[in-house]
């Protein structure tokens, strides 16, 4: 057997062999809505940073022993329900921009595990329910994007909170003085027209021209007209209102959607989850054809998307938040997928896809919320 043969055997071995993953457990008996990584010490181990119990999180890696680095404010929601990280100051290194108490973003100091400092950004509303870091205006610059799911009629009971920007998604572009709670300005992408319970936006281009759309997923039950995915498309000036050119209906407990081209014909199709229904569902281009990948999972409130097998086409991960069960679906490069469970032991409201330990391979990390744990699976 010569030696090209033996090469090309073990390629062809390694490339169908169903990838591993071994669960590392970061925190157990709090609930977490959503964690983030990054190598705040830039050991080449990610470093694990998140909110319970009214407190900040940081667990470094590869230890990941949590050590609390800020208590958050006396009127914070107990933990946030969706966080992101970004250079919020611009000084390198990652803040923590959060929901609980409008939203706010969270100063790293020098040392990540040193006292961290809080930051308003917004209490013109409490109905977050998803953080984006994007150039909505595409001037070069990430801008932070958040909804306010709440209708015009929600009336909060207590706190500082107002209800501005009902049924709306906003851009915050970062002020010159972020620490300035006075410099931060709202623009309205989606005016008052995303309502339902809005939950997770995401942009990509899909259809073709160069500049990105936005598209969100939004439940129904107990929120009125919700139950859709709907695409919105920026005019000349994109800090002003956009407007929403399609809607894809009946789709029950809609959450997630994300503009990926999963057949490699060219164009972004659309993958979605239907986190507080049941599935996961593909929209191919350009007509936007409903395909449905898996019809099984319950409440699928964690998805993302990336080539977890280096394989060159685009993989999905999803968890089932009453199915216990996380698992990631392979693409054949053609748009089918294969099913592979991770463990049948997972709840989960929030996942990142990152390599957390450096080996090259992408691992999950997943905020439990139901099962009061983070952990993290590490791929072999």
């Amino acid at each position: 057997m010569n030696r090209f043969f033996i090469l090309m055997f073990f390629m062809t071995i390694s490339a169908s062999a169903e990838i591993k993953f071994q669960m590392k457990e970061v925190s157990s008996g709090l609930t977490v809505n959503s964690a983030q990584v990054w190598d705040y010490d830039g050991n080449g181990h990610g470093d694990v940073v998140y909110t319970a119990d009214n407190k900040l999180y940081v667990a470094m890696g590869p230890e990941y022993k949590p050590s609390v680095v800020l208590q958050m404010p006396e009127e914070f929601r107990r933990q946030a329900i969706h966080c992101r990280l970004m250079d919020v100051d611009g000084d390198g290194d990652m803040d923590f921009v959060g929901t609980g108490l409008g939203t706010y973003w969270l100063e790293c100091p020098s040392n990540a595990t040193d006292q961290w400092t809080y930051h308003q950004i917004t209490l013109d509303f409490a109905g977050t329910h998803c953080v984006l870091i994007a150039d909505a205006d595409e001037d070069g610059k990430l801008d932070i994007i958040v909804n306010n799911f709440h209708p015009e009629e929600f009336k909060r009971r207590k706190g500082p909170t107002k209800n501005l920007f009902h049924s709306s998604i906003m851009a915050y572009p970062i002020p010159a003085n972020p620490k300035d709670p006075k410099a931060w300005k709202a623009y309205p992408l989606a005016d008052k027209d995303a309502p339902g319970g809005s939950h997770y936006m995401h942009m990509a281009d899909i259809d073709g021209d160069g500049k990105k759309e936005m598209f969100v997923g939004a439940k129904g039950d107990p929120f009125e007209n919700g139950n859709y995915f709907a695409i919105w498309k920026a005019g000349e000036d994109r800090l002003k209102p956009w407007k929403k050119i399609k809607v894809l209906k009946d789709q029950i407990g809609a959450t997630h959607m994300y503009g990926v081209d999963i057949n490699a014909d060219g164009k972004n199709d659309l993958v979605a989850s239907r986190g507080h229904g049941k599935g996961l569902v593909a929209f191919m281009a350009p007509n936007f054809t409903a395909v449905e990948i898996d019809q099984e999972l319950e409440r699928p409130h964690t998805m993302d998307v990336a080539d977890l097998d280096g394989d060159g086409d685009i993989d999905l991960v999803a968890c089932g938040n009453d199915s216990n069960r996380v698992e990631w679906h392979e693409n054949d490069g053609k748009g089918n997928f294969t099913r592979h469970v991770i463990s049948d032991d997972q709840t989960a409201y929030d996942v990142r896809v990152y390599d957390i330990n450096g080996d090259g391979k992408l691992d999950f990390l997943i905020a439990g919320q139901k099962g009061k744990n983070v952990r993290i699976y590490f791929q072999k």
